[in-house]
């Protein structure tokens, strides 16, 4: 084989690894699975294609490194995405009608409590699960509050369905009365007002929502206990009733997660780049690194290069402003002028 033809084969296989690398990066969810993949198959992969030796004949090996680099940032900075359903009991209580009751604090029986809660980090198969059911007291939720408290300390977002306004102000209510202190704080999305503001559904609901929407996992209806029964046959010690708890709650969760995705690339909330450090890549919000550069996006004071996401076709932008400092001084000055 002559020089130049084995420099060609080097550069079609060099170029078919690194196409194969960001071909099998988009397929991966955006969470810490794509540790495992860099440390495991990337990294072998072009070891094991191209050499050192070869990687320096071509001077492509800089080049290989510095892409495994950006991948690996993005990987070590993508956010914890938590996702995340609870179920609490009702309150109890004594009064004379169905209709437009006002019930003081002395007709309450027993006070609400968290019964069950289901929760994943986005893009892992994993739903974590508790709740009360094996325990005597079926309104003692200090031992699953611990549990969810961890995880909350632990995301960087969450993602719930009306849980701004409901779950997490529930849970705070519990962490307070328990004595425990506030988890560490994070940014908070809700897919009923990702839906209220972007859209005009016939429902907000969850189960219309992923009915419409999603095609892998839906809000489940409730089985063998529908409506009210679910919860006052769990609250007795019924182990079926707890069984579709623990179905309910996790398939919220799923389903949750899908519609979560369908619904983000319309929404400006969070942006991964901003979690990036040194990395030319750009990240859409649905979490894909395949995106096109698509004109420019103008301020007044500034021009900005736009990006259009091949997987969900989301337009974004980045935040470096191309014109010049000259250029700016006398867009500033001219505006000043006026």
């Amino acid at each position: 084989m002559t020089r130049k033809s084995k420099i060609r084969d080097l550069k079609e296989r060099f170029e078919k690894t690194l196409k194969k690398v960001g071909k099998e990066l988009r397929k991966l969810p955006v969470d810490v699975k794509r540790d495992e993949y860099i440390r495991t198959t990337v990294d072998s992969d072009i070891s094991d294609r191209l050499n050192k030796e070869e990687l320096n004949f071509l001077g492509g090996f800089r080049e290989a490194k510095k892409h495994l680099k950006e991948i690996s940032s993005i990987q070590t900075s993508i956010p914890k995405i938590l996702i995340f359903d609870i179920e609490t009991a009702p309150l109890e209580s004594y009064h004379w009608g169905l209709w437009n009751q006002n019930i003081g604090l002395n007709q309450v029986k027993e006070d609400w409590t968290v019964l069950s809660w289901a929760a994943k980090w986005a893009g892992s198969d994993e739903v974590f699960y508790m709740d009360t059911s094996k325990q005597k007291d079926l309104r003692d939720d200090r031992k699953i509050l611990e549990g969810i408290w961890k995880l909350l300390d632990e995301a960087d977002i969450t993602v719930t369905q009306n849980g701004v306004s409901f779950d997490h102000k529930k849970l705070n209510a519990r962490f307070i009365q328990h004595g425990m202190k506030p988890p560490s704080s994070c940014k908070k999305l809700d897919t009923k007002l990702m839906a209220k503001k972007y859209f005009k559904f016939t429902s907000n609901k969850l189960e219309y929502m992923t009915d419409k929407l999603c095609t892998k996992y839906k809000k489940l209806s409730h089985g063998k206990f529908p409506g009210m029964a679910l919860w006052t046959e769990y609250l007795k010690g019924n182990k079926e009733a707890a069984k579709e708890m623990k179905l309910y709650n996790e398939y919220d969760v799923r389903s949750l997660e899908e519609l979560f995705f369908k619904l983000l690339p319309w929404d400006n909330q969070i942006d991964f780049n901003t979690y990036i450090d040194s990395c030319e890549m750009h990240i859409c919000t649905c979490g894909s690194v395949d995106s096109v550069k698509k004109g420019f996006h103008y301020t007044r004071t500034g021009k900005y290069q736009k990006y259009i996401c091949k997987s969900c076709g989301k337009e974004s932008r980045d935040r470096t402003n191309l014109l010049s400092k000259d250029k700016r001084k006398k867009t500033i000055r001219s505006r000043c002028s006026r």
